[in-house]
């Protein structure tokens, strides 16, 4: 993991997973609530073998693996977020760039894409990821402080999930294990109550940021957590965006990554 500085002089982490000699065609991929990059290393290395003259990077968010979990007091965490990745491109000097988000990662991809004079991605692809939280003041702080922000005497949160994964593995059957992460430990039934109290980011969305013909939505037939009649009613109100089924629940990268590496490299522009 290398490491770069924030705008508020924050540790955050990055990892180049392929970097081919004059090469001009950059992807970025940001991880999913939690995600480390070894959760992530089959469907990486999907994207590299399907785009061997691409620059590959990982983007390690704020609060997740070696990232730094400190964020600043009075600040809008969203913007937070969207700083982080713009100090990310600039310390990079990506002039051209398309950038892959899954679940919590699309959130960071849709808060840059809101950041003025950013340098806007010539593609983003979200995967299973509901819109920003910006319209639920209360929502967005539980959001980010419980899930994002951890406390000075805890460890990210990514530290802890690949042991779960590497405990459960051993003893239980790992499609079934990851299907019951992916339908009740991930927060389908918290959804589903924000959802009919009208509380759901779905009902506060900002959409015109979204509504580019660059970008691309992958869906998950299967998934639970944001469910596939929730992304379609999303992209009935977005028609520029390109919408994508997979054949996957939420955890697409994870659990089906050389199907979701495949379907977004048939349609990433070779920049």
């Amino acid at each position: 993991m290398q490491f770069l500085k924030s705008f508020d002089s924050e540790k955050i982490g990055y990892q180049i997973i392929n970097q081919p000699q004059n090469s001009n065609n950059n992807i970025v991929v940001i991880p999913g609530f939690g995600g480390d990059i070894n959760f992530l290393n089959r469907f990486l290395d999907e994207l590299k073998t399907l785009n061997p003259r691409a620059n590959l990077y990982f983007f390690s968010p704020r609060g997740h693996a070696f990232s730094s979990n400190n964020f600043p007091e009075g600040f809008d965490l969203e913007n937070v977020y969207a700083q982080d990745f713009l100090a990310f491109i600039k310390y990079l000097n990506l002039k051209k760039f398309s950038v892959i988000g899954h679940s919590f990662g699309g959130f960071v991809i849709q808060n840059y894409l809101n950041l003025p004079n950013s340098i806007q991605p010539a593609q983003f692809f979200l995967i299973c990821s509901a819109p920003r939280i910006g319209g639920i003041p209360f929502l967005k702080k539980t959001f980010y402080n419980l899930l994002a922000r951890r406390s000075g005497d805890r460890k990210p949160f990514a530290y802890q999930t690949p042991r779960f994964y590497e405990k459960f593995e051993k003893s239980w059957d790992i499609d079934l294990m990851r299907w019951f992460h992916d339908t009740v430990v991930m927060g389908g039934i918290i959804n589903w109550i924000l959802h009919f109290l009208s509380l759901s980011p779905w009902h506060n969305h900002n959409l015109t940021t979204l509504n580019q013909e660059t970008g691309y939505y992958l869906y998950g037939e299967k998934d639970i957590i944001i469910t596939k009649s929730q992304q379609l009613n999303l992209l009935k109100k977005l028609p520029k965006i390109n919408g994508l089924e997979i054949n996957s629940g939420h955890l697409a990268p994870i659990t089906n990554p050389e199907e979701t590496a495949q379907l977004i490299s048939l349609h990433i522009n070779k920049l």
